[in-house]
């Protein structure tokens, strides 16, 4: 089974809520992580391996995706779906 997909936003980020906004009509499920949240950024900052210096951030089967880059995050959730077909 595959890792969960993570979104880190903040409340204020338009391209935050484009990026959820996108992960929904394509009916993906994702956890969502409120960046502006001190705890959830320490969280962050041990995963990432640096404080989270743009929003969103996602991690999508380890691979780190800054900013808004739906090219990208379609890529990686078209090899998730290929490799959950096989």
């Amino acid at each position: 089974m595959s890792k969960p997909i993570i979104i880190y936003t903040t409340l204020t980020c338009p391209y935050c809520h484009a990026m959820t906004d996108f992960l929904d009509k394509l009916g993906v499920k994702y956890e969502e992580r409120n960046a502006d949240d001190p705890i959830i950024e320490g969280e962050a900052a041990a995963i990432l391996g640096h404080r989270i210096e743009v929003v969103p951030t996602l991690i999508i089967d380890g691979e780190i995706i800054e900013g808004f880059n739906r090219r990208r995050v379609k890529q990686l959730l078209k090899a998730r779906n290929g490799d959950q077909q096989e």
